[in-house]
């Protein structure tokens, strides 16, 4: 399990509690396989400080990144899917969880890899919401041809986690 540094997350115990869910979960598990899966996704899983995306961009390009990928409620997988793909991979797709109210919900966003930052436009852009003050555990960011090939394959957005792991464990 990856430790939360102190420092940066002090007095939010919400990282803490959505990885101790799934290592949890891992031990209920009476199938090996399953068990293995839900031990991997907790020792990959790592909490994340995600920012406005007005601090990685001008809002000018705020605003034609949002004309493009039209964030909207209960769509993040697409959303940071398109978002990767216009930004031709500069911010990458990343499958994680999110704090809602009371548990960590599975969820998508972006990690822009030369300015160390995640930016989540569907919580920021369609939610309404300042994902600053939110909490985030991220599993893996993928590249573009990753997730397109599954998105193509699926025919459906997200399960860019499971798929690469049914992948590599067959």
């Amino acid at each position: 399990m990856t430790a939360i540094k102190q420092s940066e997350f002090k007095g939010d115990d919400r990282h803490e509690t959505m990885i101790q869910t799934i290592v949890q979960t891992a031990g209920f598990m009476s199938n090996p396989r399953q068990a293995e899966y839900w031990r991997g996704l907790a020792a990959c899983a790592h909490p994340v400080r995600v920012v406005s995306a007005y601090d990685i961009w001008d809002a000018n390009t705020v605003e034609m990144l949002n004309l493009a990928v039209r964030p909207a409620k209960n769509e993040c997988y697409r959303v940071a899917a398109l978002l990767s793909k216009i930004t031709s991979g500069r911010a990458r797709y990343v499958e994680g969880q999110m704090w809602a109210s009371v548990l960590g919900v599975d969820h998508a966003f972006n990690y822009i890899a030369d300015r160390g930052a995640y930016v989540d436009f569907t919580n920021e852009f369609a939610l309404r919401n300042d994902p600053s003050r939110e909490a985030y555990i991220a599993f893996k960011d993928f590249d573009d041809d990753t997730i397109w090939d599954i998105i193509q394959s699926n025919g459906y957005y997200g399960n860019i986690y499971n798929e690469v792991w049914l992948k590599n464990h067959r």
